[in-house]
């Protein structure tokens, strides 16, 4: 009889060495995208928050912070020409045919207190303008204009407040030399001779914080702080100062204002802050306007007048030996 068949048995040949891996089977699906894992999810978040918005967003524009100048330097005109306006308007209408000349409207809009009333306006424009543009802007507020800490001591504030003296001093100096060609026109000896004793107080305090706070968040905050990230430090201090002195107006006013506006960008520039310059900005205000009007109420001769200024001259250039070192000692702060 013939045995069953059997299976034929595989050969030594075909078996599988011990050392041979076999190939994985094809599988029927595509392969599953890889993910990472939430440690690296959570340090690739945490590096892009950590990136500055303009690194993101490309160069910050210059336009925006000239164009917010112009509209502050505009409204600050046409405010306070609304308000000269409104107090010449009732003396025209009075008798329309006998209009007030040239002087008689000088006389109504150059008092004391019409001054003060078409300054109030001016400088809220100003500082409207500063914090509008600032709100809007991706940074926050506070930090757009530089309203952060300086870094510096008390002391040193303080000295920084008092070394304006110094540069005070040269602008005086500078508008001296341009009355030897232009005489001043008057306005400011007409406020300060007379300013009634009601206004002395409520002027001072306006004329050293209002323009304090508004014009250093508008020229040394918003406008330097972004000029700063596009163009050079000696730039963007000049530029920003010529343009807080062009606001004064008057051209002895103007060339006084400079060489403030210099310092006071240098110290916005080293320490990244505008609280000293705001600081500074109103104690040569303030310190200014009560010794003029010191000058005219108590009637103070020449001789003391100059030997009052030679003394704050002193006292600035004492207190620049502690404010420099401190103001060097900063990093200089070029970005937002």
């Amino acid at each position: 009889m013939n045995s069953p068949e059997q299976p034929d048995e595989p050969s030594p040949a075909d078996e599988p060495s011990r050392g041979d891996t076999p190939a994985p089977e094809a599988s029927a699906f595509p392969p599953q995208p890889q993910f990472p894992n939430e440690t690296q999810f959570s340090n690739e978040m945490q590096f892009s928050n950590e990136m500055p918005s303009d690194a993101m967003a490309g160069p910050p524009r210059v336009w925006t912070a000239f164009m917010a100048v112009l509209v502050a330097f505009f409204g600050m005109l046409v405010l306070s020409g609304l308000v000269a306006v409104a107090m010449i308007l009732p003396v025209i209408l009075e008798d329309p045919r006998n209009p007030p000349s040239s002087s008689e409207i000088t006389a109504i809009v150059a008092t004391p207190s019409a001054i003060f009333a078409q300054a109030v306006p001016g400088q809220l424009a100003i500082l409207v303008t500063a914090l509008a543009a600032a709100y809007l802007s991706p940074v926050p507020l506070r930090r757009r204009l530089g309203l952060v800490d300086s870094g510096l001591t008390t002391v040193e504030w303080l000295s920084v407040g008092l070394a304006s003296f110094v540069p005070t001093a040269f602008g005086l100096v500078l508008a001296g030399a341009l009355t030897l060609v232009l005489t001043p026109d008057g306005t400011a000896e007409l406020l300060f001779s007379q300013m009634p004793a009601v206004l002395v107080v409520p002027w001072v305090a306006f004329i050293a914080l209002l323009p304090g706070f508004g014009e250093e968040m508008l020229f040394r905050g918003y406008l330097q702080r972004r000029l700063l990230q596009r163009w050079t430090p000696t730039q963007a201090i000049l530029t920003s100062s010529i343009l807080f002195a062009v606001f004064h107006l008057m051209p002895h006013t103007v060339l006084f204002a400079f060489p403030l506006g210099v310092w006071f960008g240098y110290i916005a520039w080293k320490t990244g802050s505008i609280w000293p310059t705001i600081l500074a900005h109103a104690l040569i205000n303030g310190t200014w306007n009560i010794l003029n009007l010191s000058k005219t109420s108590f009637e103070f001769s020449d001789t003391l007048y100059w030997t009052i200024c030679s003394i704050l001259l002193a006292i600035g250039a004492a207190a620049g030996w502690i404010a420099l070192p401190a103001i060097r000692r900063c990093e200089p702060h070029l970005s937002e």
